[in-house]
């Protein structure tokens, strides 16, 4: 019986441990992002510019993109996703655009979208919405930035080595929000 004791003992001490391995992976991903709207006009919530505070949260120093034009709408890796979520449950989708996408012609490839932040620094990025606002009401809204090397994109260019990797996604924050 005493076997049985130090075994069972031994099976849940390791269980333990690989489950607070798993938490901790998937709380401190290096990446955090944080969702700042602007300020209302004339008591009337706007979505544009909103700025996410992006912040290294790991103890080296991690490299991020800046957005693509098309990365709002998933066509470019990163992905810059403003989620609007209605009442409903369902997500607002974007409005209509054309479909050129690619680099900024203002910027260089890719020395001019890296961002590199050493452990605990933060860089703000204006993002803007492309959104339909179908009715006056109470939305929630979340911001996630994503990239995945070797995913397939629109964008013909060579990523950078390096690149931060997952999902870092925001709190959501409900607003009222005006058609």
């Amino acid at each position: 019986m005493k076997t049985f004791h130090i075994y069972f003992l031994m099976a849940l001490t390791l269980c333990s441990l690989g489950f607070s391995n798993e938490k901790e992976k998937q709380e401190n991903t290096g990446l955090s992002v944080t969702l700042k709207l602007p300020p209302k006009e004339n008591g009337v919530q706007k979505l544009s510019p909103s700025v996410v505070r992006f912040t290294n949260t790991s103890n080296k120093p991690i490299q991020i993109l800046r957005p693509l034009d098309g990365s709002l709408w998933g066509w470019h890796m990163p992905h810059y996703k403003l989620d609007i979520v209605g009442q409903d449950g369902k997500s607002l989708p974007l409005g209509p655009r054309c479909g050129v996408s690619g680099l900024w012609a203002h910027m260089k490839w890719p020395k001019e979208y890296i961002i590199t932040m050493k452990p605990g620094e933060s860089v703000d990025q204006e993002i803007w919405s492309h959104h339909m606002i179908p009715e006056d009401g109470t939305y929630t809204v979340t911001f996630s930035y994503t990239y995945k090397s070797g995913t397939t994109s629109l964008n013909p260019e060579k990523y950078p080595d390096g690149l931060w990797e997952g999902e870092a996604k925001s709190k959501s924050v409900n607003v009222d929000l005006e058609k």
